[in-house]
């Protein structure tokens, strides 16, 4: 299966220094995740992707993506509310934290 990914746009890559293969820290005030960066040409500019779906017992850090979600719950049918959140992400190396959004 390879390791956990967050994909973005090449041009918002190149604007916060990042490149193909870099280890990347996703947060929000929820979690924070560790995430290998794959650059798309397919992703929307200002939209940071990650596929959910990864069991958390399988991962090296006992987490996936779900550990960034707030769990807030939608009024009607108690289903998720949420389908997109905001995240910062920067090189595990302590850059300064970027803000994009999260499909």
């Amino acid at each position: 299966m390879g390791p956990a990914t967050v994909a973005l746009h090449p041009a918002d890559a190149a604007e916060r220094g990042l490149a193909e293969g870099d280890q990347v820290l996703v947060a929000n005030e929820t979690g924070r995740l560790a995430l290998r960066l794959t650059l798309a040409e397919a992703v929307p500019r200002g939209v940071a992707l990650s596929l959910k779906g990864r069991w958390p017992k399988q991962e090296p850090t006992g987490t996936n993506v779900n550990v960034l979600n707030p769990g807030e719950k939608a009024d009607m049918g108690e289903c998720t509310a949420v389908h997109g959140i905001e995240i910062t992400i920067a090189p595990v190396n302590g850059a300064a934290w970027e803000t994009v959004a999260s499909a």
